[in-house]
């Protein structure tokens, strides 16, 4: 209080700057990083404000962020751009769900999504996300078994975050079971979680003849 804003953290400046953006009601905000120099339970506080403001002002928001949170929690439309060129355009609940190549898929969501390459006809490269590889449960009646040791093991409250060393390589796997270090154990994938890419790295369709492909190729080796 009674500071000028050449005196504030960087912070402070960005909200002070907000403020003023604020006043004039203009038609298109333009922000460019807003949320950069705050601490992460600030950041998370300014992104709840931020939302309630667009809600509030119907306004046009264009917001700029390598933050993959703050543009999943915060956008209604998501342009994912990759050296100045478009990469996907999509309602954040489609780019997470339905990526349309491994820059996209990898992207969003963390820990990225797994991929494995090498294994299938065709160059063609399998990928499943980490919350869909299932610790518990599994079977290889819809999907592929994977023989796999757990490598290491971050605790995030809730959620544990596993690297599993496979025959097909390290893959990442989220999961509310907690499983000792070290631990061998079988872990499944369903053939619905799973995301086919071609050699240009595009997303195909997955079909019976690619499934026939996938069970060749991984159940085989299980």
């Amino acid at each position: 209080r009674g500071r000028k804003p050449a005196k504030l953290s960087g912070g402070q400046r960005q909200r002070v700057a907000l403020a003023r953006a604020m006043v004039k009601e203009p038609k298109v905000f333009m922000m460019d990083e807003p949320l950069s120099n705050l601490d992460a339970k600030l950041r998370a506080q300014m992104r709840v404000e931020l939302i309630n403001m667009h809600k509030r002002m119907g306004t046009t928001f264009v917001y700029v962020t390598h933050d993959q949170v703050e543009a999943m929690s915060m956008a209604d439309d998501i342009v994912l751009m990759d050296r100045g060129k478009i990469v996907q355009q999509s309602s954040p609940r489609e780019l997470y769900n339905n990526p349309n190549c491994i820059y996209t898929a990898q992207f969003v969501g963390s820990p990225q999504t797994n991929i494995l390459d090498g294994f299938l006809p065709e160059g063609l490269k399998l990928g499943f996300r980490p919350e869909k590889v299932r610790m518990q449960n599994a079977s290889a009646d819809d999907g592929i078994m994977i023989p796999a040791k757990i490598q290491t093991k971050e605790m995030l409250g809730a959620e544990i975050i596993y690297s599993l060393q496979t025959p097909f390589g390290v893959i990442m796997c989220k999961s509310e079971m907690d499983v000792d270090d070290g631990a061998a154990l079988q872990v499944g994938v369903s053939f619905r979680d799973m995301l086919l890419f071609g050699t240009d790295t595009m997303r195909i369709p997955f079909g019976e003849a690619e499934k026939c492909a996938v069970i060749s190729a991984f159940g085989g080796r299980v």
